[in-house]
């Protein structure tokens, strides 16, 4: 996934494509959500177009919804979205659920990551304050736990 979407970034958004490249490396887990959540927007079909802009920032896509095969887009249809990422080293330390497949099924208390969402959507309000549709933050996690989470 990741390379496909750099393959698509290199086709005309050759900027974002060597920004990408860098939080590849980076923030491996950041550019897993940004290349996942893309392929996801894709697949059910809302027509994602990259819209963050290197060096001013923005929401990573912005959208259109669709009203059928044989209808046009309207622009009420399109929204935003921004993807981003829990650490699932915070997630580990948060919930208590280490990151790896257990051995053998077993159960007990965990935590909740309730505030590292909070969190990550406050830090991320003013990057989707601003647009006069609706807005979608997507926030990824690799974490092996996260979905009972």
């Amino acid at each position: 996934m990741l390379n496909s979407y750099l393959q698509y970034l290199k086709h005309g958004h050759t900027g974002n494509a060597t920004r990408f490249e860098l939080l590849r490396k980076s923030d491996r887990e950041a550019a897993v959500a940004e290349a996942m959540v893309f392929g996801i927007l894709q697949t059910i079909n809302v027509r994602p177009e990259l819209h963050d802009r290197v060096g001013s920032g923005g929401p990573d896509f912005i959208c259109c919804g669709s009203r059928g095969p044989l209808c046009r887009p309207l622009p009420q249809d399109r929204f935003v979205v921004e993807a981003t990422s829990l650490n699932p080293d915070a997630v580990s330390e948060r919930s208590r659920i280490p990151n790896e497949v257990p051995e053998e099924i077993s159960g007990g208390a965990f935590g909740l990551v309730t505030w590292n969402i909070c969190n990550k959507a406050k830090a991320k309000a003013t990057q989707l304050s601003g647009y006069e549709m609706p807005r979608v933050l997507a926030i990824v996690s690799s974490h092996f736990g996260v979905s009972a989470l």
